[in-house]
């Protein structure tokens, strides 16, 4: 059950974050080239808190 759960997270987790990157994606190839360096670091920032996020599900669902 709690496993059931956690991979219910999981998969709504990285449907919210993959949203954001696109959306992201999208601001950083059109947005203006005074904004391109705050946009990038961001969508790193997001992409880096996107694997820390599946990786601590995926730990947690592997210690049950």
């Amino acid at each position: 059950m709690t496993r059931d759960y956690l991979l219910e997270r999981r998969i709504a987790g990285l449907k919210q974050f993959d949203d954001a990157i696109r959306l992201l994606s999208a601001a950083v190839g059109s947005g203006p080239e005074a904004a391109k360096g705050e946009l990038k670091a961001q969508f790193e920032e997001l992409k880096k808190s996107r694997n820390d996020f599946v990786t601590q599900i995926d730990k947690q669902v592997a210690a049950l």
